[in-house]
């Protein structure tokens, strides 16, 4: 029996645990270790169900087969929630060549260590942070995640929750939550943006409500705010070898820009102007960035009100000369979510089985593996006997460790008045399974 699906690999820790055979600490280390070598060999996707307000961790190859989730708390989704954008894409190659809007393929999203990687038009393509697309139509206390994987993502997964104004970071498994930081007071809708240099495990936040730039250490359960002179910062992204942040200036009273900020003491490297207004003063929590794979390109959305209301743009930028390269007029396209860069596709790689992981890792012996494992067949195989075949079985298994041989001898030499009483409706209470009746 092969012991690989989320399933038979819970039974085989919980027989392992009964019998004595591991400590449930011991136990729930190894799952927990099977579980990051899963999503570290690309066997493993994260889905966000925006409509429940949920992250799965699922199997790729099975589809709703779920290792875990991280649940937003009850009641985030009471009430009305709509989309403030459709869920396209915006697509670009790995130097910063636009190539269209499209719908992503499949809701998924694959942790390497390149970041994040979805499909499109059947080319995989990789994403620092993937956006909810609801916005509530009311005032909510918590809700709704955004999502966050950066490069070299063993460091753990990274959500906002926007109404709450906190920052979560799990581990890689959704198993343990390793940071939880309130960066602002309930109530905006606004997004609370995130770039994470992975070399220095450091996150960088902006809360779209003050000029500060968040500096986040998750492992050492630190923050600190800077203060600039420049107004409501919204958007950002990290050009970690330059050691400088991009960062959308979204203060409504001031001109659209991105601001260049030195990662090495917070000083104000440059301004560069962007066409167009800004989306984050209308109902979107954020306005789109995003950094090409090759480092050389910036791309930004805004909008321009011609030749119709709210028409995407979207410019590029080149980082060298700090100058606009480009605009794209997104005129007959739907707004993406999302700003994303075609990439090699994650190679899948084997595992072994659980049972053979247990083996291998020194947890367990192979012959009490073995028993385990036939265990977990013979209740496969009573599972799939007909029902009333293992209501027999059941029966006769509590009839023989309950009652005496001359016990059973006595009830079953019925009289015929026993049989005809028994034929009476009325004669007992029916108390069989859900299924059946009298």
């Amino acid at each position: 029996m092969t012991i690989r699906n989320c399933d038979s690999v819970q039974k085989l820790c919980s027989l392992a645990v009964s019998h004595k055979l591991v400590s449930a600490i011991d136990i729930s280390i190894a799952y927990q270790t099977y579980l990051m070598t899963k999503i570290q060999a690309g066997q493993c996707q994260y889905t966000l169900n925006a409509q429940a307000g949920r992250l799965l961790l699922q199997e790729r190859e099975q589809e709703g087969e779920e290792w875990s989730s991280l649940d937003m708390p009850a009641p985030a989704y009471s009430g009305d929630w709509v989309p403030f954008s459709s869920e396209k894409l915006a697509l670009f190659d790995p130097y910063g060549k636009y190539q269209g809007v499209h719908d992503r393929s499949h809701p998924e999203v694959i942790p390497t260590q390149d970041g994040g990687f979805l499909w499109s038009s059947n080319r995989a393509y990789r994403l620092s942070g993937l956006y909810n697309p609801l916005v509530p139509v009311q005032s909510a206390a918590r809700g709704p995640y955004d999502f966050y994987l950066p490069p070299a993502q063993q460091d753990g997964v990274f959500l906002t929750d926007r109404a709450a104004g906190l920052l979560i970071m799990t581990d890689m498994t959704l198993n343990v939550t390793k940071l939880r930081i309130k960066l602002r007071e309930q109530g905006s809708n606004k997004a609370l943006c995130m770039a994470y240099d992975s070399a220095n495990r450091t996150a960088y936040l902006t809360d779209h409500q003050t000029s500060d730039l968040i500096v986040v250490k998750p492992f050492e359960q630190k923050m600190e705010r800077v203060s600039t002179p420049h107004g409501v910062l919204g958007n950002l992204v990290l050009d970690a070898p330059r050691k400088r942040l991009f960062v959308i200036l979204a203060d409504p009273d001031r001109e659209p820009a991105i601001l260049i900020f030195s990662t090495e003491d917070y000083s104000h490297q440059g301004t560069l102007l962007l066409p167009g207004k800004r989306f984050s003063a209308l109902d979107d929590p954020c306005d789109l960035m995003g950094l090409s794979p090759d480092g050389k390109s910036l791309l930004v959305m805004s909008y321009t009100d011609e030749p119709a209301l709210c028409t995407p743009l979207i410019s590029q930028i080149n980082i060298a000369s700090q100058k606009l390269v480009m605009t794209h007029t997104l005129s007959t396209e739907e707004k993406p979510i999302g700003i994303v860069f075609q990439h090699n596709p994650p190679t899948r790689q084997d595992v072994p089985d659980f049972d053979d992981f247990l083996v291998d890792k020194g947890i367990a012996a192979r012959p009490q593996i073995i028993g385990l494992v036939r265990q977990i067949q013979a209740l496969e195989a009573d599972k799939n006997k007909p029902i009333l075949d293992g209501d027999v079985e059941a029966a006769m298994a509590h009839i023989q460790d309950n009652f005496s041989a001359e016990d059973v001898q006595t009830v079953t030499e019925l009289s015929q008045e026993a049989v005809k009483a028994l034929a009476q409706e009325n004669f007992f209470e029916w108390q069989g399974r859900s299924d059946m009746n009298g």
